[in-house]
């Protein structure tokens, strides 16, 4: 996405890559991507960790994200600070892919994919009844957050490419925290139709089931509101 100086969306590319090669092709070649302007990255991936701001240390990021999985060489880590500095969200990306994006840029942040809808939740939490769990759909994945009393409990990445796989982690994170099956609320984010998912089919599992729309945080030019029709959760709210 491409925005103005006063922050609202002027342009915007999407487009899938199949492997990373095809990633650092279109990196070199990309008109608009090599423009040193200010630029924030997101990086979904299944490599990061939750950390409580009263235990965090900027030198420990590799060893806090050996928590999400097996160390992996040649990482260049990064954080991401949320209420005051209360959480942080500390993610990585290959040292090769993260030198190529910062290439001939002077002002750059690296941010995990998971900040925008973490955000979304962290913010949204006073409203919340005392069990709740929140999904955001992405293609091949979810993010899944729980709270507990408006305070966050669990947050995870995972797999997923059917509802009835979805169905199961949600179902196994409410068993987890022993949320009471015709009490919580459960709302689902993000690329839905893509999973055949309605009210009528959460409502078969669920007492409490919502497909509410995220509150809006971003603003568009003209031309450009396409890309707010569609269902990705960054399309109406980002991590800023």
């Amino acid at each position: 996405m491409g925005r103005d100086r006063n922050d609202k969306i002027s342009a915007i590319h999407q487009v899938g890559f199949p492997e990373t090669g095809s990633l650092k092709d279109a990196i070199k070649s990309d008109f608009l991507f090599k423009m040193d302007v200010p630029t924030q990255v997101y990086v979904h991936n299944d490599s990061f960790s939750l950390v409580p701001g009263v235990l965090y240390d900027p030198s420990l990021d590799s060893a806090y994200l050996l928590f999400s999985g097996e160390a992996q060489e040649n990482q260049q880590t990064f954080h991401s600070s949320f209420e005051s500095s209360k959480l942080q969200l500390v993610g990585s990306l290959n040292q090769e892919l993260f030198d190529l994006i910062s290439e001939n840029k002077h002002k750059i942040s690296f941010h995990h994919g998971a900040c925008s809808f973490l955000s979304f939740g962290l913010k949204g939490k006073t409203d919340y009844i005392d069990q709740e769990i929140l999904v955001v759909i992405y293609d091949g994945f979810c993010y899944l957050s729980a709270f507990t009393n408006q305070e966050l409990t669990l947050f995870n990445r995972f797999e997923v490419d059917n509802k009835e796989i979805l169905l199961d982690y949600i179902s196994g994170v409410a068993h987890q925290l022993s949320f009471n099956a015709r009490h919580y609320r459960v709302s689902i984010f993000g690329e839905t139709q893509d999973f055949g998912i309605s009210s009528s089919w959460g409502e078969q599992y669920f007492w409490n089931f919502k497909l509410p729309t995220p509150s809006l945080n971003q603003s568009y030019h003209e031309g450009t509101l396409l890309f707010k029709e569609s269902m990705l959760f960054e399309s109406l709210y980002e991590f800023k």
